[in-house]
C-alpha cells in the first residue's frame, strides 16, 4: 500500500493511482521510490507534475500536467499544489483550465451538487464559481459535484470523472539548485528522450515506453486466487469449474472489461451464487490477479478495453 510522503514546505500533491500524465518530461530518474519522487518534484521549481512507474521503478519529473491523465495500471501521477491549492498550469497559460481524470472519483469536500448536468456543462459551471477547485461528474446519474478542494488521493471509479482546476503560476526566480546534468552516456540518453507517444490512443502506455510491457506468468496472483476462489471456480487455462454456477475465471477475465473486473474486485463481486463470499482485494492483489489472468489467456491486461457506458458487474 503505497502512502503519502512527508513534505516538507508548502507545496502538496494531489496523488492519482493507475494515471499517467503523457508528454512534458524534465527528467527521468531511475531507481527510485514513491516517496523520492514526490519529493524530488516538490524541491524543483520547474516540476509540476510527477508520474512514478511502480514496476520499473521510474521517476518521470514534469513541467506540466497533461490536460487530461491517461490509464496506466503501475503508474501513480502527482499533481503539485500551488500556494493557493491550486494545481499548477504551464506559465504561458491564462484562465481556468483543468486536469480532467477519467474513471475517478475525489472523495469529500463537497458543496453543492447539480442533477442532470451534462460533463461540459459541470465543468463550465465550475469554472465559473470561484469557490470551485475541483468537480466530479457521474455519468451514469448526470450528478456534478462541486468541491472545495481536490482530495489528496483520488479513487476509482469507473462511470465518475474528476476534474481539478489548474492554477497559472507567474514566473519563478530559482531557489533551488538547478537539477545535475547527467554524466554518463546512459543517463545523456535518457534524458534526451522525448515524451513518450501512446502506441493505441485508446490503451495509453507508460511514460518511458511506446509498448505495453510484457507481464510475468502472475505466480502472485495465482496465489491469491487459489486462496480466495479456487473452491468455485476453475483457475486455468481450461477445465471446468468445481462448481457448475461458478464461471472459469478466464472467461470472465475475457468477457467484461477492464475497469469493470478492477471495480469488482475492488469492492466485492456481486454474488451469483449463494455460497459466493464478498471479497475486496486492494490495489496490489487486483494487479496481480489481472496480471495473471493475462498470462493464462494470453491477453495483456493494459492491451484491454475499458468500459463507455454502465453495464453489469462481473459474477
Amino acid at each position: 500500500m503505497v502512502t503519502a510522503p512527508a513534505l516538507a514546505g508548502e507545496n502538496k500533491f494531489v496523488f492519482v493511482p493507475r494515471a499517467d500524465s503523457p508528454g512534458n518530461d524534465l527528467l527521468r530518474l531511475n531507481n527510485s521510490s514513491f516517496e523520492d519522487c514526490a519529493r524530488r518534484c516538490e524541491a524543483e521549481n520547474d516540476c509540476n507534475t510527477f508520474t512514478y512507474n511502480q514496476r520499473h521503478g521510474a521517476c518521470f519529473l514534469k513541467r506540466s500536467a497533461n490536460r487530461e491523465l491517461a490509464f496506466y495500471a503501475f503508474a501513480i501521477t502527482g499533481l503539485k499544489l500551488s500556494p493557493s491549492g491550486l494545481v499548477t498550469a504551464p506559465q504561458s497559460d491564462t484562465g481556468s483550465h483543468f486536469v480532467i481524470i477519467p474513471q475517478t472519483d475525489s472523495p469529500g469536500n463537497d458543496y453543492f451538487r447539480i442533477t442532470l448536468f451534462t460533463l461540459e456543462d459541470c465543468q463550465r459551471n465550475c469554472a465559473a464559481d470561484k469557490e470551485c477547485h475541483a468537480f466530479s461528474y457521474n455519468q451514469a446519474r448526470s450528478v456534478c459535484h462541486f468541491k472545495r478542494a481536490a482530495n489528496q488521493w483520488t479513487k476509482f471509479y469507473a462511470w465518475a470523472i474528476t476534474g481539478v482546476r489548474l492554477s497559472s503560476l507567474q514566473p519563478k526566480t530559482a531557489t533551488t539548485a538547478p537539477v545535475p546534468a547527467p554524466t554518463t552516456s546512459k543517463e545523456k540518453a535518457e534524458a534526451s528522450e522525448p515524451p513518450s507517444v501512446p502506441a493505441e490512443p485508446q490503451i495509453p502506455t507508460p511514460s518511458e515506453q511506446t509498448q505495453p510491457p510484457a507481464y510475468t506468468a502472475g505466480g502472485e496472483g495465482k496465489a491469491i486466487l487459489e486462496n480466495n476462489c479456487g473452491q468455485c471456480h476453475s483457475l486455468g487455462a481450461s477445465g471446468e469449474s468445481p462448481l457448475p454456477q461458478a464461471p472459469p475465471l478466464r472467461e470472465v477475465y475475457l468477457k467484461y472489461p477492464i475497469d469493470q473486473l478492477e471495480q469488482g474486485f475492488g469492492e466485492g463481486m456481486g454474488s451469483k451464487h449463494r455460497d459466493m463470499p464478498q471479497i475486496q482485494f486492494s490495489p496490489d492483489q487486483i494487479a496481480a490477479i489481472l496480471n495473471y489472468l493475462g498470462s493464462i489467456t494470453g491477453v495483456d491486461p493494459a492491451t484491454r478495453a475499458r468500459a463507455a457506458i454502465p453495464g453489469e458487474t462481473p459474477p
